[in-house]
């Protein structure tokens, strides 16, 4: 397996890096056991990150699946009641892309 940090292209204006990671799947145990680990963990931190960003489903799913937001677990570590995706402060939980819907 590998992990590859790239540019983001034509996301976020070229101001985006990307992250990803390759797993291979060889037929062995050991192998088997890392696809469970990124085949649960990838999906869960878009959960934790829809949580974070006030999105009650999500909050749903995490609660059905057993996912754990560890923002939520000692209440929110920032000291507000916005969530990360919130800090520019417009109330939107994060759903524009800043100050006046502006980029």
């Amino acid at each position: 397996s590998w992990v590859s940090i790239h540019h983001g292209g034509g996301v976020g204006m070229g101001r985006a890096i990307h992250a990803g990671q390759v797993s291979v799947a060889d037929g062995t145990e050991l192998a088997a056991r890392k696809l469970a680990r990124v085949l649960s963990n990838d999906p869960g931190m878009g959960v934790i990150r829809h949580v974070d960003a006030g999105y009650d489903r999500a909050d749903e799913v995490a609660a059905e699946r057993g996912v754990r937001v560890p923002m939520r677990e000692d209440g929110d570590a920032r000291g507000d009641d916005r969530g990360a995706a919130d800090a520019w402060g417009d109330g939107d939980g994060g759903r524009s892309d800043g100050p006046e819907g502006s980029a």
